[in-house]
């Protein structure tokens, strides 16, 4: 079984079965590259890249996994091996967010694992700052794998005169201490990002493009101004922009006109709000809490009726088996296996 907190890679989605597109705006590995309507010469960089791509992994990178895993492991079956070996992948993307495209049976989507039921509490200073923000505010952070004070001055710089001249205040996740911070800005190191969401003053987040800031997002209903930094947050970012609750810029050359029309438009533009409202999160949030038991019975069908069983403790090593039996999966799998008991016969009834 794999559980992925991203959509699943083209390299995995290969070895298991799954049909990959080089151009396809699903393929994440090829950043901004992908899209609708590419022309022929475009589409033919992508397939020569991808393919290159590929090769390299089976040729070299999965040679060096294997002997960095047998060091630690002992001797292990070809890696390769093991990954066709998947019974059932978890990949957590909203169905709505996500390009249409073909997929694996034993492909279940999920969304929403992460949203927490009950809030942090905000720190008072914070608290006191938003609440005191009469036009509304701004939060703005580039998550957990890039650093907002890492950007370069000129950057920084960009965005600190641009913040000064708004009437809105900005909660800035920044690591360090801010040269010039303007009087409108609250810094902090860590800020309790769906708390800050949540609150029903906020108007505009700027981000990364995040997975999980990506739902979180849609989730509480705050459209997003994008500066992808790496991984999958062009695609994530672009897929905002696709279903027009967001913008993307390109952190590396933003101007301080750029920024500002563009935070301007987004956060006095009704028709943002009101469509992330009405066309994405009614219809996210029907399915979000629902989606993994939805899928229970294929879980079931996959997991315990076909080649493999991963309700047979003596099947799985010591090595690898969960230390943490409280766990969301474990919760979910302990489901399935009482849902398998109970109807065991009706699946094997379906299946034949």
């Amino acid at each position: 079984m794999k559980i992925s907190s991203t959509e699943l890679t083209a390299v995995n989605e290969y070895i298991v079965g799954g049909l990959v597109l080089p151009s396809h705006e699903s393929t994440w590995e090829m950043e901004n590259h992908t899209g609708s309507n590419l022309p022929f010469l475009k589409r033919l960089w992508n397939f020569v890249t991808f393919w290159r791509f590929l090769h390299s992994f089976y040729t070299d990178m999965f040679a060096a996994n294997q002997q960095l895993a047998e060091k630690y492991l002992g001797p292990l079956p070809p890696l390769i091996d093991i990954v066709k070996n998947t019974s059932m992948i978890f990949v957590n993307q909203a169905a709505i967010t996500t390009p249409a495209r073909p997929q694996l049976r034993n492909v279940i989507s999920f969304t929403s694992f992460h949203i927490h039921d009950k809030l942090l509490p905000l720190p008072k200073d914070l608290q006191e700052f938003v609440d005191g923000a009469e036009n509304g505010f701004i939060y703005f952070s580039l998550g957990s794998n890039a650093m907002s004070s890492a950007l370069p001055m000129e950057t920084q710089l960009v965005f600190c005169d641009v913040f000064a001249t708004l009437p809105y205040r900005v909660v800035w996740k920044y690591e360090k201490d801010l040269p010039g911070k303007p009087d409108n800005v609250y810094t902090a190191e860590w800020l309790p990002q769906q708390s800050i969401l949540a609150r029903p003053n906020v108007k505009l987040f700027i981000y990364q493009g995040g997975r999980q800031s990506s739902d979180e997002a849609i989730h509480y209903g705050v459209p997003v101004l994008g500066f992808a930094i790496l991984g999958d947050q062009d695609y994530q970012v672009g897929r905002m922009e696709v279903l027009g609750v967001g913008k993307r810029i390109d952190i590396r050359t933003v101007t301080k006109e750029e920024l500002k029309s563009s935070i301007i438009e987004l956060i006095t533009n009704k028709d943002e709000r009101s469509r992330l409202v009405d066309r994405i999160c009614d219809p996210y949030e029907r399915s979000a809490p629902s989606s993994l038991r939805y899928n229970i019975p294929t879980l079931v069908s996959t997991l315990r009726l076909g080649r493999h069983s991963v309700f047979d403790d003596r099947s799985i090593p010591d090595r690898f088996k969960c230390a943490q039996p409280n766990c969301k999966v474990n919760r979910l799998l302990a489901q399935a296996n009482l849902f398998a008991t109970k109807t065991e016969d009706e699946l094997i009834e379906r299946r034949v």
